[in-house]
């Protein structure tokens, strides 16, 4: 039966982590600033359409960006099955809502070839620097515009534009023109009311990602250019060592706090500890974080934290682990209260039990099943860290690692430490619910 279990627990886990990779390559692999986007400049500042568009399909190569998406793809029928190698996003939207009007990808296609040879024909024919630049400019609407007539008067402002001009340019305009009309009068939008379902197989977008994280390599950081892999390593190592010494003062703490509270419960020390933990529960994180800081500042004259240095370590672990000591300490004293109340509980007072061995002995470990239920979220702590507390202490943390990448649409960096946390969240619940299946009899009778 525990294999059954362990067995259903595992692909739970699986589905909630595939979950949350679809929720972080979608972040990475579409991000409207995504590097492949903007590393070849803009439009209007290329003269060369060639060497622009060339650079364009290096850029999104690198990137995987020529690939399908996903495994399967749900479309209509008036869709290609090649519809993805429009990896530009503007173009690819503008094929969609063509393909919404007409319904014939070959009259959409031809007028989409027609376009970019009427930009090569502009970008190397003999015209004055301003002329090419604003035929250039209307060309590149061309491809925004999806309403016909929107796109004739385009054509007829660079008709006027190009008047006399080069020869190739005007053959390329009439070109343009004629795949117009044709996208007019070949119209077949019943085909848009047809779904259709294209298999890609495993060589799409998302079956790469997730090979090469699964492989432990992210890729490389978009703002520094670094592996990401390394800089998330690094930065772990300066949080790791600090949230697991503060998670076990917050275990400890709240253990001792729980303990002493239900010992002490209805008296004036039950009330002051509670009353206590409240008002502590109450503070703001970072004001809290300032205080101690001044404190330290006070105390040994160091601001910033130090690994080699321990001493300035103490007011960091407290930052992190004061509130979760309350908490966890509430939650256990509440637990044990209630098990306290319990018919056999009463019934080994009756037998000569100490208050001490009732709460030892029976209550506690009743009250620390409760505590079993937190591993899910303390798990993804470990590695996520606390912007505030790393950005008052001066830590480069991951927490700190993770607010510069989002501030710096650093998005591999944001959707590796997602991933990350995400698998470490799964685990925590998954062992969480094993042991509590383990430890309370009646979960496994339910089962």
């Amino acid at each position: 039966m525990i294999y059954r279990r362990i067995l259903m627990r595992i692909g739970g886990m699986m589905l909630t982590m595939a979950g949350i990779s679809l929720v972080a390559f979608v972040l990475v692999a579409h991000a409207p600033l995504h590097p492949a986007d903007t590393a070849c400049g803009t439009e209007e500042a290329q003269l060369n359409y060639a060497d622009y568009e060339t650079c364009l399909e290096q850029k999104y190569r690198a990137f995987n960006r020529h690939l399908p998406v996903f495994y399967v793809e749900f479309t209509s029928w008036a869709a290609p099955d090649t519809l993805y190698k429009l990896y530009r996003p503007e173009e690819h939207l503008w094929a969609d809502r063509m393909l919404a009007y007409c319904g014939d990808w070959e009259a959409v296609s031809q007028l989409r070839q027609a376009i970019r040879q009427l930009r090569l024909a502009l970008s190397n024919g003999s015209f004055s620097g301003d002329v090419r630049q604003e035929a250039l400019s209307q060309t590149q609407y061309l491809l925004t515009d999806s309403e016909p007539a929107a796109m004739a008067q385009r054509l007829a402002v660079l008709d006027t534009i190009l008047q006399g001009g080069d020869p190739a340019a005007g053959l390329a305009l009439h070109t343009c023109r004629q795949a117009l009309a044709s996208v007019q009068t070949r119209a077949s939008v019943w085909k848009n009311a047809i779904p259709r379902i294209i298999c890609h197989g495993f060589h799409n977008q998302y079956h790469q990602w997730i090979s090469r994280m699964l492989r432990g390599d992210p890729g490389n950081s978009w703002v520094r250019d670094l592996p990401v892999g390394t800089e998330i390593r690094t930065a772990l190592w300066r949080t790791l060592p600090l949230t697991l010494i503060a998670l076990i003062l917050s275990y400890g703490g709240g253990l001792g706090r729980g303990l002493m509270a239900t010992a002490r419960a209805g008296r004036w020390t039950d009330q002051v500890i509670s009353a206590a933990t409240f008002v502590l529960e109450s503070l703001p994180g970072f004001w809290v974080a300032s205080f101690l800081l001044t404190v330290q500042a006070g105390w040994i004259g160091m601001t910033d934290y130090q690994p080699g240095v321990w001493v300035t370590a103490v007011m960091p672990l407290l930052a992190w682990s004061y509130g979760t000591i309350g908490v966890l300490g509430r939650v256990l004293r509440n637990a044990m209260l209630e098990v306290l109340d319990q018919p056999f509980i009463q019934a080994a007072k009756a037998k000569g039990l100490s208050p001490y061995q009732l709460l030892i002995r029976h209550a506690l470990p009743h009250g620390l099943l409760t505590l079993t239920t937190s591993l899910g979220a303390v798990l993804p702590a470990l590695v996520s860290g606390s912007v505030v507390i790393e950005r008052v202490f001066s830590i480069s943390g991951i927490g700190e690692l993770q607010l510069a990448a989002m501030q710096g649409t650093d998005l591999p960096i944001v959707a590796a430490i997602l991933l990350l946390s995400g698998a470490l969240g799964a685990l925590g619940y998954m062992l969480a619910d094993m042991l509590f299946w383990l430890w309370y009899p009646p979960a496994r009778a339910v089962s």
